[in-house]
């Protein structure tokens, strides 16, 4: 390649980044969301409750404090229907992770939680460092400790 053909193609390869940078700013920036710089400090936000929502309206996460216990939590929702299927929140004062399938049944949970005893058909509650698995019908199919 000689040095007049090397600097065209150079050149052009410039001239086609610049504007691929230029048409992709102009086609894409009516989509981005840039945050402000505040001049304040220290300014806190108090709610009860965050939702967030799809372009529907549709909830698909929640950070709330629960009506029952006062604990707090967060959960995941379905697109497809209004159940949850995750949810982190406080157990007896231990952590939890829940997660559930596509008909709302808890298929799997973390931390802190409740188990009912074959045996014995009554509720076991179980450490923090627990891990419990169900089958579609909610009944225990494994866990540890």
């Amino acid at each position: 390649m000689k040095r007049k053909e090397y600097i065209l193609l150079l050149s052009a390869s410039i001239v086609a980044a610049l504007l691929g940078g230029l048409l992709s700013g102009y086609i894409f920036s009516g989509k981005t969301a840039v945050a402000g710089e505040s001049q304040q400090t220290g300014i806190m936000v108090q709610a009860e409750q965050f939702r967030l929502v799809g372009k529907n309206g549709k909830t698909l996460a929640v950070l709330a404090t629960s009506m029952d216990t006062g604990e707090p939590f967060f959960a995941i929702y379905s697109k497809k229907d209004d159940n949850y299927r995750a949810m982190l929140d406080l157990f007896d004062g231990g952590p939890r992770l829940i997660m559930r399938d596509v008909t709302g049944q808890t298929r799997a949970t973390f931390g802190a939680t409740e188990v009912v005893d074959k045996t014995r058909g009554t509720l076991e509650k179980r450490a923090v460092s627990s891990l419990a698995f169900f089958d579609s019908d909610g009944k225990l199919v494994w866990s540890a400790p």
